[in-house]
């Protein structure tokens, strides 16, 4: 190397109109990186029926990293199960908290429902019974009461014509 200070001066002064240069040129250097992402809902909620019949529900909360919920619902075994999803719903469409989103229809269920009707149906029929006896009652001791209530006018009839 040289040990000329007049060179080493040189340098310098090539070196800092150099970087003025660079500075002041606009100079546009990439600074993006591109990469493949996946994006989650805030909540999600997984319908799945599984092997032996039961249907699982799940509510994953992608913001606190929690499970919610999780039920399951078992079906007798020997029951005629159908799930049908309502086809306004479609992948990706939003749905709130306490919609409707789809029917179970099960043979056991409509069994248990027509017993229940059934049964309903029994006891209003008895109710209606007892409260037309009842009304038979009420009627009657009214009807009782205007003959008592004849009775004691014709006696005080007779006790003013007397007078």
């Amino acid at each position: 190397m040289n040990n000329n200070p007049r060179a080493s001066q040189i340098i310098i002064i090539i070196l800092a109109v150099s970087l003025i240069i660079l500075y002041l040129v606009p100079i546009d250097l990439p600074n993006r990186v591109t990469t493949k992402g996946k994006l989650f809902s805030a909540k999600e909620w997984l319908l799945i029926k599984g092997t032996d019949g039961r249907l699982i529900t799940s509510l994953f909360n992608h913001k606190k990293g929690i499970n919610e919920n999780f039920s399951v619902a078992q079906f007798e075994r020997g029951d005629a199960i159908q799930f049908s999803i309502f086809d306004k719903i479609q992948s990706g469409s939003k749905i709130a908290q306490n919609d409707t989103i789809g029917v179970i229809y099960s043979n056991e269920t409509e069994k248990q429902l027509a017993d229940l009707r059934s049964a309903l149906a029994v006891e209003s029929s008895l109710l209606q019974v007892n409260l037309s006896k009842e009304k038979e009652a009420v009627v009657k001791s009214e009807q009782q009461r205007v003959e008592f209530a004849k009775k004691q006018f014709e006696e005080q009839e007779k006790l003013f014509r007397r007078q």
